[in-house]
């Protein structure tokens, strides 16, 4: 047994490990909390200690055994509820479930505990349950705000969006109010949605909100897009804290090809794999060595044939945690780590915040800055949609392409034979079309869209169906609150992509989104060869569209004011000569244009990685804002 000094000497140990772990000196704190449970083996709290010291530098499993010890000594809500925090953080799903609700049963009434559980019965799609353990949790801590949202959200994933979207302005969450409104095509109080968003990016205020969605606020602006990207991650992203894996500040090949890695869950028949399985075919490996890592497990479609077919290696990484994806990317000596994904859906940016790789690049997926400078080092884009005088809204340095920085499949069909009686379009209407999910359409482009339909009397306008029916719904009576009768408006169901391609045929003249434009969406357009008519604004993804139009030789298609957009849409819907010309030129170009050579993008994109490196190998100080690939001068 301990004497009295002994005791005093230990708690002034753990009170200092206590103290230490505070401020974030975890070293010092596990190097007390390690000579505590010498002393005191029995301590539970000593075990708990350290293993939520493990935790804070993200040592998972040494985290889980020591609090692990602890239950074994003594069971305790909050001991299993840190086990669960660091099971989550493992991606151990089932074992934090477990955990979490060991803590209930200690501690019905744990908000923490209820809340967290809910938020994982919510990733799994699991509302129902997930709903009443937010409302358990707001309950016992009616000051729980996130729980709030969060039960919001999964209101809206049940189809009860007016009730999400009335707690969400209950709470100020303005963001996801917005968000929500969107979503499901309810814009009644929309715009005053946006504007106390847009407010609160403007005033720093953290707003915690998916920052995809940031990207379709009207009024959002390149700096505000970034502070919006940097808010969804600066405080809630771990990873962001630990020691990164790559620390080399040069690159030297001597003589081996320079090694790329592609990171993605989206390599299968996706409109990722849409775009970029022909420069995946076109890369030359003796320039060079192209490695896949994917966390979404193989599927079997024909992409994923393809992919099989270029012996690229494939490393499945979706059982893996973030911290073994990196450890295995760095394994594998990747140069440049190129992220596909970004801050869209089922993302695990936790992997390139453990910065497995000495370059990190940021392209395709997400079409704005990532925020944070540790997530990526450059961003692809080209003169359209990355100007140079925009390099300040970035945490990346800006690498651009010679022509647009959107690739194309060089393989993929022409369209085929079809006539509007097959799928139910009028033979001698003016047909008007957009395809994109409605989440990207608002008041603004409606009202736009809406005075060319009535401006001209033969005309009607397609869309894809809208899921769920709500959608839809809401979609008809914001046309028919315009004057447009519902026997003007004709859906289409969702299609594989050349099914589609080919029928995208029958629309005369499609009329874009804005602010966020049409991006896969539009390259289909014009494999098609229908004229697209865009809005060019000042955001990468409000300019999407214009470069793709200016490097398939068709700027005349890209306008800067929303009357000019409908002068423009007027004119090609009344102008048959004119717009018969533009859709034979457009369709001619396929062969011929930048846009749908797949071969020569992977020369321009190699040619940049290479660019990247030179100009990563500089000393940081001299190191470009821009980087260009040759044949475009920054």
């Amino acid at each position: 047994m301990l004497d009295s000094s002994s005791q005093s000497m230990i708690e002034r140990m753990y009170q200092e490990a206590i103290h230490a772990f505070g401020s974030r000196n975890y070293t010092h704190a596990e190097s007390l909390l390690k000579r505590v449970v010498e002393l005191v083996p029995r301590l539970p709290e000593g075990h708990h200690a350290l293993g939520v010291c493990y935790y804070g530098q993200m040592a998972l499993d040494q985290a889980a055994r020591s609090i692990r010890t602890a239950l074994s000594l003594k069971e305790d809500a909050d001991f299993y509820l840190n086990l669960a925090l660091v099971l989550q953080a493992a991606e151990d799903v089932q074992g934090a479930i477990d955990a979490y609700r060991s803590s209930l049963r200690l501690n019905p009434n744990s908000p923490k505990a209820l809340g967290n559980l809910a938020n994982i019965l919510g990733r799994l799609k699991q509302h129902e349950e997930a709903i009443q353990l937010y409302q358990k949790a707001i309950l016992a801590d009616p000051n729980y705000v996130l729980a709030r949202s969060n039960l919001a959200f999964s209101l809206a994933e049940t189809g009860r969006a007016a009730e999400a979207i009335e707690l969400y302005q209950s709470i100020g969450a303005w963001g996801d109010a917005q968000a929500a409104m969107r979503n499901n095509v309810m814009w009644d109080k929309l715009a005053h949605a946006e504007s106390m968003y847009l407010r609160e990016l403007f005033e720093k205020k953290p707003t915690h909100l998916a920052s995809w969605s940031a990207l379709l606020v009207n009024g959002i602006t390149p700096d505000l897009e970034r502070r919006a990207a940097f808010d969804c991650v600066g405080s809630t992203l771990n990873e962001l804290n630990a020691p990164p894996l790559c620390t080399a500040t040069r690159i030297e090949l001597g003589g081996c090809r320079l090694r790329i890695g592609y990171l993605s869950s989206e390599f299968y028949n996706h409109a990722t794999m849409h775009l970029l399985a022909g420069v995946l075919e076109c890369h030359d490996p003796s320039n060079v060595d192209v490695r896949i890592f994917s966390y979404s497990p193989r599927h079997e479609d024909a992409f994923t044939e393809r992919l099989r077919a270029t012996k690229i290696p494939f490393t499945d990484i979706s059982r893996m945690t973030d911290r073994e994806a990196a450890n295995e990317i760095h394994r594998q000596g990747i140069d440049i780590l190129v992220d596909l994904k970004g801050h869209t859906q089922a993302v695990r940016l936790g992997i390139t915040a453990l910065r497995p790789a000495p370059i990190i690049v940021n392209w395709l997926g997400y079409p704005g800055s990532l925020g944070h400078p540790r997530l990526a080092d450059y961003i692809i884009g080209d003169p359209t949609v990355t100007p140079l005088q925009d390099a300040p809204f970035y945490s990346e340095r800006l690498a651009l392409m010679p022509h647009c920085y959107q690739p194309n499949d060089h393989k993929r069909e022409l369209p085929g034979e079809i006539k509007r009686v097959d799928i139910g379009l009028p033979d001698d209407a003016l047909v008007l079309c957009n395809f994109n999910n409605a989440v990207k359409f608002n008041p603004r482009m409606m009202d736009l869209w809406c005075r060319v339909l009535k401006a001209v009397p033969n005309s009607v306008f397609w869309f894809l169906d809208q899921d769920p029916a709500i959608k839809r719904e809401n979609l008809n009576r914001e046309l028919r609150v315009r004057g447009i009768a519902p026997d003007r408006i004709f859906y289409s169901p969702f299609a594989p992509q050349s099914e589609h391609t080919t029928r995208m045929q029958l629309a005369d003249l499609a009329l874009d989104t804005f602010p966020y434009t049409s991006h896969t969406t539009a390259s289909d357009t014009l494999w098609a060869g229908v004229p697209l008519v865009t809005l060019k604004g000042r955001t990468f993804a409000s300019r999407v569209a214009a470069s793709l139009l200016k490097t398939h030789g068709f700027h005349e298609l890209v306008v800067e004011t929303d009357e000019a957009y409908v002068q423009l849409a007027m004119e090609l819907a009344t102008n048959h000569e004119r717009r018969n010309a533009l859709r034979a030129s457009i369709a001619s170009a396929r062969r011929s244009s930048p846009l749908f050579d797949a071969n020569r993008f992977a020369r321009d994109l190699e040619a940049l990685y290479h660019a990247i490196l030179t100009d990563y190998n500089l000393p940081p100080a001299a190191r470009a804002a821009t980087v260009a690939a040759p044949g475009l001068h920054a």
